[in-house]
């Protein structure tokens, strides 16, 4: 996913409900900034949190169209100040794999080693699937990445509420030369529901991330963050 995006995600939109958190409230103002901004703010006032990812990546072929080259499902874990958890539930070649963030030190193990291997957090193998960094890969940093990029934006609008599962949703749209970008962001939490971008010419989804069953402000160990 381009900087655009931010999401993780990382991850990938429509799909997916995610569950009430404890989080900053429906806002008045629908302007796509100041929502954006909200949920920036949302995700920024929870201590820690899990929920499920579903990341898509597409890659364009020689001749021009769209293919899926990668779509994983995980368990995503965060706890202040910045401690992640990575575990791969889907495709089953990578069921088990785990990428543990401690604030320092990246360690990953592998589907395929018996043992986990320290990893340089501003390596490729250090990047999750939108290629950003795994220790900026929460959802706090993710909005802070489109809030930043949003110098590139050339048109954005708000087109009303849209249903995410089961969950409603403000619909944030942002185009730049290149991109256009669907936000959803939960009328009540005013967390971000999914991040989707298209090519603009062809229309074509580029890469997406989609986050459900979001428990906000879980008690997790120092034992999830060792590997």
């Amino acid at each position: 996913m381009s900087r655009i995006a931010g999401p993780l995600l990382v991850v990938v939109w429509l799909l997916a409900g995610i569950a009430q958190a404890a989080a900053p409230t429906a806002t008045s103002d629908l302007s796509p900034r100041s929502l954006v901004e909200a949920a920036h703010r949302a995700a920024q006032s929870l201590d820690s949190y899990t929920f499920r990812l579903t990341s898509v990546t597409r890659h364009r072929r020689a001749n021009g169209h769209y293919q899926t080259e990668k779509k994983n499902v995980l368990t995503y874990t965060f706890r202040k100040p910045n401690r992640i958890r990575l575990e791969w539930l889907k495709p089953r070649r990578k069921r088990g794999q785990l990428a543990v963030y401690n604030g320092t030190t990246l360690r990953a193990a592998p589907s395929w080693l018996p043992f986990a291997v320290k990893v340089d957090p501003d390596s490729p193998t250090g990047r999750d699937d939108f290629h950003h960094p795994i220790y900026r890969s929460d959802l706090a940093s993710l909005m802070n990445i489109v809030l930043q990029d949003m110098a590139l934006v050339t048109e954005e609008s708000y087109e009303g509420q849209v249903t995410v599962g089961k969950r409603q949703a403000h619909q944030v749209v942002l185009h730049t030369k290149e991109k256009r970008v669907v936000l959803a962001i939960d009328t009540e939490n005013l967390l971000p529901l999914a991040i989707e971008q298209y090519d603009r010419d062809s229309g074509f989804l580029v890469d997406g991330g989609y986050f459900e069953q979001l428990e906000p402000n879980p008690p997790l160990a120092d034992s999830l963050f060792r590997l």
